[in-house]
């Protein structure tokens, strides 16, 4: 493919917490391959049936494995993006910061992790961007994304919100007031 940037370092995307089916790792490597065709995709899942799931899936550059927020690396592997969509749902509010401390932790310096929530089919999200520097976290970020196919208002995104946010959302609070 002419065009296509190549590394001498294989760069690392993770997809954690991916889901039922392997949908967002393997399109999110066709889509990012087409910048770096030598990126290497690890689907995480602390599910073993879903990472068997997935295992016909495999290629040389993408491979699912068995992991949580200890991302499921091999030795010397370092991510540059780490994507976590609907992983911290089901977790305490009080979990969130330590989750992010331990999903970074094995990410390359200036490394982006991708920390957000989605509706079933991710047409609604949010998500928090959180960058490693100098091995600190540095929040650098909130995105909200909508095909607009539900029309648009600011309420749309309420029931999407990450963690850190949803239960901040009370009458008069400055997310109720964005919102």
């Amino acid at each position: 493919m002419t065009g296509v940037p190549t590394c001498a370092l294989p760069i690392f995307f993770v997809d954690l917490g991916y889901g039922e089916e392997a949908i967002t790792p393997l399109e999110s490597g066709q889509r990012f391959r087409k910048v770096n065709a030598q990126l290497q995709v690890i689907g995480g899942e602390i599910d073993p049936e879903r990472v068997a799931a997935a295992k016909p899936f495999e290629d040389e550059q993408t491979t699912f494995r068995l992991g949580g927020f200890n991302l499921p690396l091999q030795a010397g592997q370092q991510p540059t993006v780490v994507r976590a969509f609907n992983v911290l749902r089901q977790y305490d509010e009080s979990e969130v910061l330590p989750a992010w401390q331990t999903i970074t932790s094995s990410i390359a310096e200036d490394g982006l992790l991708i920390e957000g929530t989605s509706d079933p089919f991710g047409r609604i999200w949010t998500a928090n961007l959180i960058r490693k520097r100098a091995g600190t976290l540095f929040y650098e970020g909130f995105l909200f994304s909508t095909n607009f196919r539900a029309g648009f208002s600011p309420e749309l995104f309420q029931p999407y919100l990450t963690k850190n946010f949803i239960h901040q959302m009370q009458t008069g609070s400055p997310i109720d007031k964005f919102l």
